[in-house]
């Protein structure tokens, strides 16, 4: 029995899960949501790359470009909350603004 009293929130509008050979089609939505940024977000993205991956070339396929914030992801183990609130305070001391996608790729990133 579902109770009712628990309600469901959805963090994030969207996710968006695609095959490793399917960096043009993740660079494809980058493009689209920084087109469609809203106020009080920059068009900048953060990458979280799986350390697996070489990160930076990874992020360029997937549409990184100048200015946004790539972070190369040991996961070797799972995140913890201080782990990720460190990857959230980095993104906050390069942009005040919300980034207009966060970008998660590799295995231990989502």
């Amino acid at each position: 029995m579902i109770s009712s009293n628990l309600v469901q929130q959805l963090l994030v509008p969207e996710i968006i899960m695609v095959q490793s050979s399917g960096l043009s089609a993740i660079a494809e939505r980058v493009h689209e949501a920084r087109a469609g940024a809203h106020e009080g977000e920059s068009n900048r993205a953060v990458f979280l790359v799986d350390d697996f991956f070489d990160s930076v070339s990874t992020a360029s396929g997937m549409g990184a470009e100048q200015g946004d914030l790539v972070i190369s992801v040991s996961t070797v183990e799972e995140p913890s909350t201080g782990s990720v609130d460190a990857f959230a305070a980095q993104a906050r001391e390069l942009d005040e603004h919300l980034p207009s996608v966060v970008v998660g790729f590799g295995g231990g990133t989502t």
